[in-house]
Order: C-alpha cells, then structure tokens, then sequence
C-alpha cells in the first residue's frame, strides 16, 4: 500500500477519534483530582498512551494530507501541515504535564492540580495552531459544504483558544454547540477519504473531472 491513500489517512481519522475521545471523555473528564488518578492509575496511565499513540497517528496524518492536497494548492497545503505539525508538537510537550500529575499525587504533592491546568493551557494553545490548520483545509475543500464547515470549525477553535486565556474563569471547555461543525467536519473527512481510497485531489480543484461529472449529473 502507497503511504499517501486516503483510505490510509481515512483509517487514520477513525482512530484518532477513538483515541481522542477515549483520551478526553474516558480519563481526563473523570480523572480531575489527585484521589481520582491514584484510584484508577490504570485507565489514567491508559489515557497518556492512547493520547501518545493519537499523536503518532497524527504526525503521519500530516504527511499524507500534504502529499494529497498538494496538487490542489501547495502552498495552502504546506500551511496546514505546518500548522497542524505545531499543534501535534505543542500537545506532546504539554503531555508530559499529565504524567508529572500522576508523579505529583503518588508522592502526595499539592500541584496535581495545577500540572492538569497546565495540560488544559497547553491543549488550548495546540487548538489555536489546529485552528489555522481547519482554516486552511477549508480553502483547499473551497467551493464545498466541507470546505465552509472546516473554515468554520477553525473560527470556534481560535476563538476558543482565545477565550481561554482573556476570560477569567473559563476553562477551556468547548460547548457541544460550538463543537458540533469541527465534529461534523471531521466525520464528514473521515468518510470521504475512506470512500476516495487511491485517487489523488485534481489539481486547481477538490473534485476529479469524474467526480465533477458525477456531480453535475445528480
């Protein structure tokens, strides 16, 4: 199998949200103080892993998306990998924060809590660089539903990010409104990379002469 398939970078998208989700829902929303983690240091441990793999998924991801946009806009393309390799890079060294958590409340340390804002901090400002990233993918998916919903789903995200560092008080937290276009776009992706299996982005376009035609005709 080529490195750069969509079917490759589709499979990909399926476990970074499973991995992502399981990361954020199954661990860090339940695990939020000292007593939490040292009474389920398995799963705790098991989210730092999953978080680890999530993030090598996304290191390749990076490399396919770039070769698959490339005929579409190189320039454009090599933003959002750029972007979207800073926001993987950011959340790596802030992943280390979680681990010092877990150091912190096996000795008794008071800063468990702070080290976990740390990550939340450090996960903001990963989402300010993926933000630019869905910005621009939006401009490589122009003239589609897709490519509106990925531009908007980089707005919330920066305007998120923001937020979190001028509002007193908030804590990062997206809100399952404001979450719904980055989820629907990136699920919408997800199949459509995994439906496209071998056949490249058309330069000057998102769609192949076939697929403009297929398109035409319905």
């Amino acid at each position: 199998m080529k490195l750069v398939n969509a079917r490759l970078a589709g499979l990909l998208y399926v476990a970074i949200l499973v991995l992502g989700l399981f990361s954020e829902v199954a661990v860090r929303a339940r695990l939020t103080t000292a007593a939490d983690i040292l009474a389920s240091e398995g799963l705790y441990r098991a989210g730092i892993v999953a978080h680890l793999v999530y993030l090598l998924a996304e290191t390749i991801l990076v490399i396919i998306l770039f070769r698959l946009f490339e005929p579409v806009d190189r320039d454009v393309s090599l933003v959002a990998a750029a972007f979207r390799f800073a926001a993987v890079v950011v959340q790596a060294a802030s992943l280390t924060t979680m681990f010092a958590a877990l150091l912190a409340a096996r000795d008794g340390s008071p800063g468990v809590p702070l080290l976990l804002d740390l990550f939340r901090y450090g996960y903001g400002i990963a989402l300010a660089f993926f933000a630019v990233c869905c910005a621009a993918t939006g401009y490589l998916l122009r003239r589609t539903a897709l490519g509106y919903l990925f531009a908007l789903a980089g707005v919330v995200y920066l305007v998120n990010s923001f937020w979190l560092f001028l509002a007193p008080g908030h804590d990062g937290t997206v809100t399952a409104v404001l979450l719904l276009p980055a989820v629907v776009a990136e699920t919408w992706f997800t199949v459509m990379l995994l439906r496209r299996g071998d056949r490249p982005f058309a330069a000057g376009g998102t769609l192949s002469l076939h697929e403009r035609g297929t398109a035409v005709r319905r």
